[in-house]
């Protein structure tokens, strides 16, 4: 039996399902060759496949050692300033990588020199493209590149339970069941839609490196960041190895316009919202659960689309908000959505004296507000350091 055809059966049967059919398998003769020595290596043939499309990103800078005089000369060593990991993009050079907190300096202030190291153990200076400074998606550009490997995306969704495995420039690899397709990550140092939860160990310097479908070895997510599990239930899930990737869809929006315009445009409706419990909304004689719209820009596409502070909005595009989920999906389709998009509102309007149900459509517009309100111009690509988010604020889009 193929390993392909097992992790499919993985796929769509899930853990209980794979278990179940290893002991149906063992017991017929027609996989009586087939064992876990097997299993493993055709892992390692399909991790060696993905290797040449990871490669690591040194940010370094150069100091001198000691003293130069005219008997001795000044040693010249080189002082890592950040390592990550990335994925070869184009066969023209361009790696995309994952950097958190803007562009890397050196203690002078000064950009950091970039280096790649390719997955033979050579390396090739680059140089910096773009970065987006929301979720620190970031290109870099090989000078001079060799023969290169573009990663290839996978097409077919990603299901909870797929086995996938994590590759980074470490020279190590993990493999592990999806458990999450839909984690939102905003707040800390990434600000992300939703991401993939997986259960696979994932250390430092392999962050922006290659998640990939165990099945084929195509790409479904960039690795982004670790958690320790925090309740039994988690640990339970996980195994104890909580990580997290960008998924493909994301890149693939965020990605090609930061190729094309050096940042990416993001929609808006000029509205700063907040989820609101059933608590919170019996309390104004509604039942279930809400998008609470606390500001709204006067100047604003909502404003204009009718959106009022205090708004309850409970359906957009005819989907329920019943869940924080909803809220985050509401979110994405503004930022991610096209520009120039209608989307369809209804909302409770309450007051002291009477609740109405209104029905609004409301444009989405290019983005040029910041949650504080203060109306500016997208970051530079070149951003030298992202203000941290404060987690205390509300969901604004």
């Amino acid at each position: 039996m193929s390993l392909r055809r097992l992790l499919s059966a993985h796929g769509r049967f899930g853990l209980a399902g794979l278990a179940l059919l290893f002991v149906t398998f063992a017991c017929t003769p027609q996989v009586e060759a087939f064992n876990e020595s097997d299993w493993i290596r055709q892992v390692r043939r399909l991790v060696k496949r993905i290797r040449p499309s990871v490669v690591g990103v040194h940010f370094y800078e150069e100091v001198v050692v000691g003293e130069e005089s005219a008997e001795t000369t000044a040693v010249h060593e080189r002082e890592s300033v950040l390592g990550i990991s990335g994925m070869v993009r184009n066969s023209r050079g361009l790696v995309m990588t994952l950097v958190p907190w803007g562009r890397p300096r050196t203690s002078q202030g000064d950009p950091a020199p970039i280096e790649v190291i390719l997955h033979d153990g050579s390396t090739r200076r680059a140089e910096w493209v773009a970065r987006d400074p929301e979720t620190g998606l970031t290109l870099i550009k090989i000078i001079d590149p060799p023969k290169l490997i573009p990663v290839r995306f996978a097409r077919k969704a990603l299901a909870e339970g797929n086995l996938v495995i994590a590759v980074g420039n470490s020279g190590e690899y993990s493999l592990g069941p999806v458990s999450d397709t839909y984690r939102p990550a905003r707040g800390g140092d990434f600000d992300f839609p939703r991401t993939i939860e997986a259960s696979v160990a994932v250390a430092d310097g392999d962050l922006g490196g290659m998640l990939a479908r165990a099945a084929d070895g195509l790409l479904v997510g960039m690795l982004a960041y670790t958690e320790k599990p925090s309740t039994s239930k988690e640990r339970t899930r996980s195994g104890g190895n909580m990580s997290f990737a960008i998924p493909l869809d994301l890149l693939e929006k965020i990605i090609p316009e930061l190729e094309r315009n050096g940042r990416v445009i993001r929609g808006s409706i000029g509205a700063y919202c907040a989820f609101k419990t059933r608590e919170e909304m019996a309390k104004i004689g509604l039942g279930g659960v809400g998008v609470w719209v606390q500001r709204v820009d006067p100047t604003g596409t909502g404003a204009k689309g009718g959106l009022q502070p205090g708004d309850v909005i409970v359906r957009v595009n005819k989907r329920h908000l019943r869940t924080n989920a909803d809220l985050h999906w509401f979110r994405e389709l503004v930022e991610y959505g096209d520009i120039g998009d209608e989307l369809t509102v209804e909302v409770y309007r309450c007051t002291a004296e009477v609740r109405t149900y209104k029905i609004l459509s409301v444009r989405v517009a290019e983005r040029r507000e910041i949650l504080s309100g203060t109306v500016t111009d997208e970051p530079s690509p070149d951003d030298v350091e992202r203000e941290k988010p404060d987690e205390d604020k509300a969901e604004g889009s």
